[in-house]
């Protein structure tokens, strides 16, 4: 698809039209036949993100209370089907926790560990199947549909794509003063998903912005890696700290969770330095930056 405003095309034309297509392709993964189990909701949960970032762009043609319904609506769906993915994480978490330590480890010690969290992962990836019903999730898809419909009849102008840009950047950047002062899990979890909407939302802008835009897109992807990281390794923490027994012994879960903690430690000082050149701007310096040409 054409993630990306076209040359002449409209603004409000623009956004419902990109709307429309993930929503297409979220109801062709439904269908496709050909995907496993676990990379169907990758994709599904990916499109759901880009639609909730399509959706900020409308959020100044709407009410306050509609769109709140809205992108909750969306979120209380990716939430149904992301159970699966921890499980997973853990597991891509602990090979790239290892791998970094691997100097300082008994890495064929840990092996035990690994095979236990790729046990753990396989028997909640047969369980997910079970009780995965596509044509139900399928369902309750077309029902948010729906209820999403109504944002295609808000009328957008390209200035208040502008004031969403600006509006998305303005929370990404108190979340990035409040990880500075406090390294909160909540931050961080938070940051990323702004910088994830502001990701998408340059990306479906840059060919009609100034240079500028392809840097910042470039920052944005490389925070948002780190910001996944971390908060990757903040549910591989967790999950030790909580679940006794979970994948081994109480001696190897508190050496690989002060392992994790000291990685985040890492993870989040690389994540305040390239925050800090993204949001040092007033929002209003950012957008008058990044679209010097007004309406």
């Amino acid at each position: 698809m054409e993630f990306y405003l076209k040359k002449g095309e409209s603004a409000g034309n623009a956004i419902r039209r990109i709307n429309l297509e993930l929503r297409a392709r979220v109801i062709g993964i439904f269908n496709d036949e050909s995907l496993d189990a676990d990379t169907a909701v990758q994709e599904i949960r990916s499109c759901i993100e880009k639609l909730r970032a399509v959706l900020r762009f409308t959020r100044p043609a709407m009410k306050s209370a509609v769109f709140r319904r809205c992108d909750r609506a969306l979120d209380e769906f990716s939430s149904e089907i992301k159970d699966m993915r921890e499980s997973a994480v853990m597991v891509e978490t602990f090979d790239c926790l290892t791998d970094h330590y691997r100097p300082f480890l008994n890495t064929e010690e840990l092996q035990t560990v690994r095979q236990a969290l790729q046990n753990r992962h396989v028997q909640a990836l047969e369980a997910y199947r079970e009780r995965l019903d596509m044509k139900e999730l399928e369902s309750a898809f077309v029902q948010l549909e729906l209820f999403l419909d109504r944002t295609d009849r808000v009328k957008l102008t390209r200035t208040m794509l502008k004031t969403s840009v600006q509006d998305v950047y303005s929370r990404g950047r108190e979340l990035q003063q409040s990880l500075e002062q406090d390294p909160d899990t909540e931050y961080s979890h938070g940051l990323r998903l702004e910088a994830r909407y502001l990701w998408h939302q340059l990306r479906m802008l840059e060919q009609q912005a100034p240079g500028e835009v392809l840097t910042t897109i470039g920052d944005l992807e490389a925070l948002g890696e780190l910001l996944a990281d971390d908060n990757d390794m903040a549910v591989l923490a967790e999950n030790l700290r909580t679940r006794s027994g979970l994948c081994c012994n109480r001696i190897q879960a508190e050496l690989l969770d002060s392992l994790a903690e000291t990685r985040r430690i890492a993870l989040l000082s690389a994540v305040l330095r390239r925050s800090a050149g993204i949001y040092e701007r007033t929002p209003d310096q950012f957008i008058a930056e990044l679209f010097p040409q007004t309406e």
